[in-house]
Parts: C-alpha cells; structure tokens; sequence
C-alpha cells in the first residue's frame, strides 16, 4: 500500500510514495464545522444547531499530515516545505478539504503532499527509500476541470486504503 501522495500546479507533478498562494495555515477542525452546521429536525422551516455533542467520528486506519510546499528558489529545499495539519477521522479529513484551496488554485511552483504521519516528504526518510512517483500531465483545457477532481479520487483512495 503507498503510503504517501502529493499533487502540484501546473508545472509542477503529483507523486505517490508516502504543496503559490498561502493556504489555511491551520486547518479547521470538524467541531469548528460543526458549530455552523445546521440540520433538520422537523421540517425545512425548523431547522436546529447541531452542537456536536454525540456524535461519532469514523478513524481512519492511519493517521495522516498535508503539507504545503512553496518553490522559493532563495531558500533551501526544506525550508519551503511545511506542514499544514494533521488528520485521523473521516469528518476532520473533509473539514480540511474544505477550507484549504483547490489543487488547481496552487500557482506554478506550490505542491500538497499527503503522507502517513511520521514519515516525512522528502527521499532522506528511509521509509521512502522504495517510494516513488506518478507523473499526471493535464492539457490547460483539462487543468481545471480535472486536477481538483483527480486529486480529490487519489485521496480519498489513499486514506481509505484503496491503493
């Protein structure tokens, strides 16, 4: 199973082994989602605030962090890199897709990487050492279109286990 994933912008790859605008630095969690969320009880016309008390999170077989790397040509490789959150439920990973910009947002030079918390975004972790990487080339017709929804698919596939 891979254990790691990372897409990029235009001119840059999406890779799988174990991200340019600035992006939420911290992430919301599901309990801040919550509290804005409204349900329905009875009818369309009552509707209640769901608190959030009660409710159960589904974990994830892994936990998992996103970081966010930034080309800066002026500084050294690992100071571009940095990490956005870490997540181990269902509801925390959507709180944070949510709320951080699309993968086909990112300016020319940004990534996202997805990797199971511990094992760093970088080929000196010795867990990476058999890694490797995809490449996905879009048209710019197809950037847009594409990008948000392949990144969304490989994720989701990644944390659920599928790959």
């Amino acid at each position: 199973m891979l254990s790691w994933l990372v897409v990029a912008s235009e001119g840059c790859s999406m890779w799988w082994a174990e991200t340019c605008a600035p992006i939420a630095t911290v992430a919301p969690t599901v309990e801040d989602v919550q509290t804005e969320t409204q349900v329905l009880e009875e009818s369309p016309k009552e509707r209640k605030l769901l608190l959030g008390e009660g409710l159960e999170k589904h974990p994830l077989e892994n936990r998992w962090a996103l970081w966010f790397f930034k080309n800066d040509r002026n500084r050294a490789w690992q100071d571009n890199l940095h990490l956005v959150t870490k997540f181990e439920t269902v509801e925390d990973f959507w709180a944070i897709h949510s709320h951080i910009k699309l993968a086909s947002k990112l300016s020319s030079g940004c990534d996202y990487a997805l990797f199971k918390d511990g094992i760093e975004p970088m080929w000196e972790d010795s867990r990476n050492k058999h890694g490797g990487r995809w490449l996905v080339s879009l048209a710019k017709q197809q950037h847009q279109s594409n990008l948000d929804r392949l990144w969304l698919e490989m994720l989701l596939c990644l944390i659920g286990g599928g790959l």
